[in-house]
């Protein structure tokens, strides 16, 4: 399990490790909204995961990316 602890993916911040499943890592993430998430490495990793769900499409994270810089 690669450790992601203090990785930031999108408006997601990685702040400890949930659990395994399946052979699986999946991490207890805090969004810039305020909310916590659990999500998979995997998704973090590849970008398909970037938020809690506060950003409903690609397009929104783009959006905010921008205004964000």
């Amino acid at each position: 399990v690669k450790d992601e602890v203090g990785n930031r993916y999108g408006k997601l911040m990685v702040k400890s490790f949930a659990y395994t499943k399946n052979g699986k890592a999946y991490w207890n993430c805090l969004c810039d909204c305020g909310k916590e998430t659990i999500a998979l490495g995997a998704g973090l990793r590849s970008g398909s995961i970037h938020s809690c769900g506060c950003l409903r499409s690609y397009k929104e994270y783009e959006i905010s990316a921008f205004l964000d810089n």
